[in-house]
């Protein structure tokens, strides 16, 4: 259960990454259509921000690398669910 009040509970900053996840995805949706295109560039970014976080951030808050990645694995997971939210009425591409 400590993964689920590292990484859920006690994350401070999940609903900027919910927002922050459907932001993007808003924005790819000008450039494409493709929900799994968006979905992977939302991915993608959002690893590469935790990536950064780990390499540029201050990870000794968290007291254990373990739960840097506990936190950082729901705030990708968030990123995505708020991808998800935003694109969910994309109309497809018609051909």
């Amino acid at each position: 259960m400590k993964f689920i009040e590292i990484g859920l509970l006690k994350n401070q900053y999940l609903f900027a990454h919910i927002i922050g996840g459907g932001l993007i995805a808003i924005i790819l949706s000008k450039f494409t259509t493709r929900k799994d295109r968006i979905m992977l560039y939302v991915m993608l970014l959002a690893i590469l921000w935790e990536v950064g976080e780990y390499f540029l951030g201050n990870i000794a808050v968290y007291g254990q690398p373990k739960y840097f990645f506990m936190d950082s694995f729901f705030d990708i997971i968030g990123a995505m669910f708020g991808a998800i939210l935003s694109i969910y009425n994309l109309k497809e591409e018609r051909k």
